[in-house]
């Protein structure tokens, strides 16, 4: 099978927006969605590019990527449920490494905890990023009462990095708030 990506910025005039939200809603936990209201503004503000995912012509999935500097955060990756299992989420990352060549590339995945309902997917989603060269930081943050680990891709990258692209595209206020920090 050929898988051919492509990464198109959206916005709520896309004829495909509706079907980013509701690969959006369905594969990420209410208490990790930003509203889209939000998202949406910090497009028009230059912090960040909300992406539709095609192979060929059929769109699969959705990211939500923000810049600063010489960072990119992925905030949001999915591929639709329907795609899952395809083979897409290494192509994809691939894709976003491309189009953010030079950049350090961050993200959050939750917290490894044994205790955890969804133990089993948590490691299997790290090992998955493992495998397409992030490397674990060994660094953890808090936000709104949720541990995440920090995995990054690139060269130099400091754990101060996460810290600036949140205080960045959130304000520091509103970080402070979310990563409880005093």
């Amino acid at each position: 099978m050929k898988i051919s990506i492509i990464l198109k910025n959206t916005n709520k005039k896309s004829k495909n927006y509706k079907k980013v939200k509701e690969i959006y809603y369905e594969a990420f936990p209410k208490h990790e969605q930003i509203p889209l209201f939000l998202l949406n503004y910090k497009i028009k503000t230059k912090k960040s590019s909300f992406m539709e995912i095609y192979d060929e012509n059929k769109i699969i999935g959705m990211a939500y990527i923000a810049t600063y500097k010489n960072i990119a955060y992925i905030f949001f990756l999915a591929i639709d449920k329907n795609a899952r299992g395809s083979g897409y989420g290494g192509k994809v990352l691939e894709a976003i490494k491309e189009k953010y060549k030079g950049y350090n590339i961050l993200l959050n995945i939750e917290n490894i905890d044994k205790n955890a309902e969804n133990y089993e997917q948590r490691i299997k989603r790290k090992k998955f990023y493992i495998k397409n060269g992030f490397k674990d930081l060994d660094y953890t943050v808090t936000e709104l009462g949720y541990i995440y680990e920090v995995l990054g891709y690139g060269e130099n990258i400091k754990k101060q990095d996460y810290n600036e692209i949140m205080e960045y595209f959130f304000g520091k206020v509103i970080y402070k708030i979310i990563s409880n920090k005093k």
